[in-house]
């Protein structure tokens, strides 16, 4: 079983699950594995990591599949342009909020 969010990696990880697919893991790939990681260990550590993890895809996310792959276009993959209806998210939005964002990650 994998989970598919972002925000119950943790309880998904102590309840069996084997690992997660998420839309976070286009865009925070390694602070991801890591958590799985963690969680696999039922660590300490993972708390603070899904808190942080959790509050980040939920800003990037709010903008929807423009934010996801704004954001994951940010760490150097190509993932395109969103299909119609849904569109792209201004650079404004990009600069000031998914980057911002982003940053928390580091």
């Amino acid at each position: 079983m994998f989970n598919g969010s972002t925000a119950s990696v943790m309880l998904a990880m102590a309840g069996g699950a084997y690992g997660a697919i998420t839309a976070s893991t286009n865009y925070l790939p390694s602070r991801m594995s890591e958590l799985l990681a963690l969680a696999k260990r039922r660590s300490p550590a993972a708390n603070d990591l899904q808190t942080k993890l959790t509050g980040i895809a939920a800003h990037v996310e709010s903008h929807g599949i423009g934010g996801v792959k704004a954001a994951a276009g940010h760490i150097g993959l190509r993932p395109g342009i969103p299909r119609l209806p849904l569109t792209e998210v201004s650079v404004q939005t990009i600069e000031r909020s998914v980057l911002a964002a982003l940053r928390k990650a580091t």
